[in-house]
């Protein structure tokens, strides 16, 4: 039973990144993304679980080209267990999208958060031995008007959501390619017309059904206050 088990291995096969290097890592990036809307603890629980089923055998055969294995559910079970549904949508998403919460009585096939928590999962328990968990990270306050409780929590759940993407993605970009520079390579100006150029050649400014209509008067919404001096809108 290995007490250093290994996230992600280098496409020459020379260098090792452990799950403690990669959940740690992680962690300290989404809780940077994080504080900007005062989510910085739980961006950090999502970063430091959202991998944490990587401590099995069944994902440390996979690297050496064994069978596929979930490794993203243990890391809901958890979030779960600390009664913080935010971060368990984030940790089940960050692969395939936010999954819908689904029901109480959603059966281990189902794609939804329910769904997920009914699934076994091989045995992960040795990942408190390589990291440690904050013992309490309290789930955003929906605080205000009770008609928009439900839109400020999926609001949250997506922004955390995205801080867990994007830390996740940049920490494994790092360690497999190194430093990678980015900067603006095309003129905004240029980009839009290129936007432009695609809306029209799928057709989306001429729609024909309901649904394409609003999504083109949306877009056009947000063009329109585009215009506007930045805030939230």
């Amino acid at each position: 039973m290995s007490l250093r088990d290994l996230a992600h291995i280098s496409a020459d096969g020379l260098r090792e990144q452990t799950v403690a290097e990669h959940l740690l890592g992680t962690a300290e990036l989404a809780a940077r993304f994080g504080v900007a809307f005062g989510a910085a603890e739980e961006a950090r629980l999502a970063g430091l679980l959202h991998d944490i089923g990587k401590c099995s055998d069944a994902f440390q055969a996979r690297l050496k080209g064994g069978e596929r294995c979930d490794h993203s559910t243990a890391g809901v079970l958890e979030a779960i267990a600390r009664q913080n549904l935010p971060v368990a949508f984030a940790v089940a998403g960050h692969h395939g999208g936010l999954p819908d919460g689904g029901a109480a009585g959603d059966t281990a096939d189902a794609s939804t958060l329910m769904g997920r928590r009914q699934r076994r999962v091989a045995d992960y328990s040795r990942f408190a031995k390589q990291i440690t968990l904050p013992e309490k990270v309290s789930p955003f306050p929906c605080e205000g008007p009770r008609e928009t409780a439900y839109f400020r929590q999926a609001f949250y759940t997506r922004m955390l959501f995205s801080c867990l993407v994007d830390a996740d993605w940049l920490n494994t970009e790092a360690f497999m390619d190194g430093k990678v520079e980015r900067g603006m390579t095309r003129p905004i100006s240029e980009l839009l017309a290129r936007l432009d150029d695609f809306l029209q050649r799928k057709g989306w400014d001429k729609p024909k059904r309901e649904l394409d209509t609003l999504r083109w008067e949306i877009l056009c919404r947000c063009r329109e206050l585009g215009e506007l001096h930045p805030g939230l809108f």
